[in-house]
């Protein structure tokens, strides 16, 4: 699903959550799915996941920034890597 997300925060929030309701609802479906929001620096991408996942508690908002920072954080393998591909 795609959501022109150039208006309102009420009426973007709005709009997801029709569709992800319809995507719940759909009988259909077998598995879950995740939702990615994307846009530049400072357009509402938390503030439109945290709203959605407050007014219903069957989503979780995982932040990809903040989990990989955490995980570069802790060091190891794996944060090496994580830092190669940011360099």
């Amino acid at each position: 699903m795609t959501i022109q997300a150039d208006g309102e925060i009420e009426t973007i929030f709005s709009a997801v959550s029709v569709e992800v309701k319809n995507r719940i609802t759909n009988k259909k479906s077998r598995y879950p799915f995740a939702i990615f929001v994307n846009g530049g620096p400072g357009c509402g991408k938390r503030t439109l996941c945290k709203s959605l996942a407050a007014n219903d508690k069957k989503y979780v908002h995982l932040n990809v920034g903040v989990l990989l920072k955490d995980k570069m954080s802790k060091g190891g393998s794996l944060a090496d890597e994580i830092n190669a591909c940011f360099a």
